[in-house]
């Protein structure tokens, strides 16, 4: 299972070792018990439930994270003015950046 955290830090023990796993990190492999741990707490999602080998790779499900979250993701993604933006227009402006595509905000321009 590979998740990414959304809210605060986590030390994942591998081979004797705590790595420590942040939200601005790239997606992590986890043991799915663990990992389903953290997403029940709402501290990470789920990108993926096996490796990434072949399959095109999947971000977070967007609109099962809270407005918060979503705008803590959006700032450390660069997104600028993201206090005045809903629900569903974070989520078009993530979107937009994974497919690298410019956003228009009626308030601010594009983006």
């Amino acid at each position: 299972m590979f998740i990414i955290k959304v809210k605060s830090n986590y030390g994942q023990h591998e081979g004797g070792r705590v790595i420590l796993r942040r939200p601005q990190d790239p997606p992590f492999e986890i043991d799915p018990d663990k990992g389903q741990e953290l997403i029940d707490r709402g501290i990470a999602v789920l990108v993926s439930s096996s490796s990434f080998g072949d399959e095109e790779e999947q971000g977070p499900d967007l609109r099962k994270l809270k407005v918060a979250e979503l705008r803590e993701l959006a700032t450390k993604s660069g997104i600028k003015n993201v206090e005045t933006m809903r629900k569903d227009d974070l989520i078009a402006a993530l979107e937009a950046l994974e497919a690298d595509i410019p956003t228009v905000n009626p308030e601010h321009g594009i983006e």
